[in-house]
């Protein structure tokens, strides 16, 4: 398999190397790690 991320993002043909399942998960786990964690502490920055 090809390298499907690049400088620029993901990289690939779209339907083939792209798929809108892999896009999903791309996409899931981005937001999974862009989540604030679940307890908040008022110090902490998160708002």
């Amino acid at each position: 398999m090809a390298r499907l991320f690049g400088t620029d993002g993901v990289r690939g043909l779209a339907n083939v190397d792209l798929t809108p399942e892999l896009a999903l998960s791309v996409a899931a786990s981005a937001a999974r790690a862009s989540t604030p964690p679940a307890h908040v502490d008022s110090s902490s920055g998160w708002a």
